[in-house]
């Protein structure tokens, strides 16, 4: 965490910024806003606010080092494992529900199972064939509709504009 501050016409605002990474893009959090160097001068009877909110900074990150202390753990080959102890858990289907939407899935799936449903002669399309199709843009070796071009689009690499 750092310090962070916005001044204006009138007033300077101090608080406490921290630097996190989201979606592969540095994003500045704001973790506490002190208020303003009027507002901490007459709230907390000092006469330097700058000061007063490093230290505040400083105490906030020792407090954070404090509650992520490292701890280790010793295990020992030779030990016998009793047998009625759980050391399995069941993790959820969470994990993979994350995965699923992250990969498009749940709009393949959507977009191919009516036509399969109404075209039951079109056989099956396998991962390899529907990799090729959504390389091509191209649908029609699986027997689908030309309802498809919307679901295409959203597959298809942004264009660069041309200038």
């Amino acid at each position: 965490m750092r310090l962070g501050w916005t001044t204006s016409k009138y007033s300077t605002t101090y608080r406490a910024v921290k630097t996190v990474r989201i979606d592969g893009k540095n994003k500045t959090l704001i973790v506490k806003s002190f208020g303003s160097e009027k507002y901490i001068c007459e709230t907390y009877g000092v006469s330097d606010a700058k000061a007063w909110a490093k230290e505040q900074v400083r105490l906030m990150n020792q407090a954070e080092k404090e509650d992520a202390a490292k701890f280790t753990i010793e295990l020992c080959a030779g030990t016998d494992l009793s047998m009625d102890d759980q050391r399995r858990f069941n993790g959820g289907y969470l994990f993979l529900q994350d995965i699923y939407y992250e990969l498009g899935l749940d709009k393949i799936c959507r977009a191919i199972s009516p036509s399969l449903l109404r075209n039951k002669s079109a056989q099956t399309p396998s991962a390899s064939q529907m990799k090729t199709a959504l390389k091509s843009n191209s649908f029609v070796s699986f027997g689908l509709s030309a309802r498809m071009s919307g679901f295409r689009k959203s597959f298809r690499k942004p264009q660069r504009p041309k200038g």
